[in-house]
């Protein structure tokens, strides 16, 4: 996963796991994925996509 080279989705696919780890009750993990994913969306602040992509991960911290 980590061979993508394209950050935006890098940081789709983070987000979403993120998700998955959460639904299996490992809330710590998911937080680290989520972390990361923020970090890498943050990077594109005038991609429509990367901004909405950003939403799941900053809820799911309460940020």
């Amino acid at each position: 996963m980590r061979d993508l080279r394209d950050d935006l989705e890098l940081g789709n696919v983070l987000g979403v796991l993120g998700e998955v780890v959460a639904a299996q009750g490992r809330r710590a993990e998911a937080e680290g994925y989520w972390r990361e994913a923020i970090a890498l969306l943050e990077r594109f602040p005038d991609d429509m996509r990367a901004q909405h992509l950003l939403g799941v991960p900053r809820r799911n911290l309460g940020l």
